[in-house]
């Protein structure tokens, strides 16, 4: 089980890696051509990053629940 401190320590981390992804950056930056794929904008990257993590948390929520362990959302 995680501690306060460490859920703490996570959202930190993802508060420092979002605020480097968009640090200097404005809105005409994220109607841009995203350079490495010139056929999506910088925001359609962002927003498949933050698809693409979803997609793991539920993943390892699955694998929790299948091995009878409590899962990532509980009901």
């Amino acid at each position: 089980m995680l501690t306060k401190s460490d859920v703490k320590k996570f959202f930190d981390e993802a508060k420092e890696t979002a605020e480097k992804w968009f640090g200097g950056k404005d809105d005409d930056w994220l109607k841009s051509p995203f350079k490495q794929y010139d056929k999506w904008t910088n925001l359609d990257n962002t927003i498949g990053q933050i698809n693409h993590m979803m997609y793991h948390i539920g993943h390892f929520d699955a694998i929790f629940r299948d091995n009878k362990l409590r899962g990532v959302w509980n009901e």
